[in-house]
């Protein structure tokens, strides 16, 4: 997380069945040579069950857990996706080491010509 606020981003934050898809279907050739799971910016950490963007503190509304999850197994209070369940969420410990991704927005100016 560190990582993706320096270069002024955030941790992705997958709030549709597009990027969901969008996300597993260029991830998948990375997780295929190695067991690779990725951090994404949704915690449960404030409520436990109420799943919500750490960049906004908003309620996630999509979600695409792994069958079982979340489990909050040993107090787990953090999402990743990624080959180790399918590219479904599954919920870790916060301290876990993991890969991530970083998303940023881009604001772009725009001329108009005429």
């Amino acid at each position: 997380m560190l990582y993706c606020q320096a270069l002024q981003a955030k941790l992705v934050e997958v709030e549709t069945s597009e990027e969901n898809s969008y996300l597993r279907l260029h991830l998948f050739d990375i997780g295929r040579q190695s067991s690779v799971d990725f951090w994404m910016g949704m915690t449960d950490l404030v409520a436990e069950g109420h799943w919500r963007w750490m960049s906004t503190q908003s309620n996630a509304t999509f979600m695409d857990w792994y069958p079982g999850e979340p489990n909050n197994g040993n107090d787990e209070d953090c999402a990743t996706f990624g080959i180790n369940y399918s590219w479904h969420w599954n919920d870790v410990d916060c301290t876990a080491k993991m890969n991530y991704i970083c998303e940023k927005s881009i604001k772009e100016e725009v001329s108009v010509i005429g």
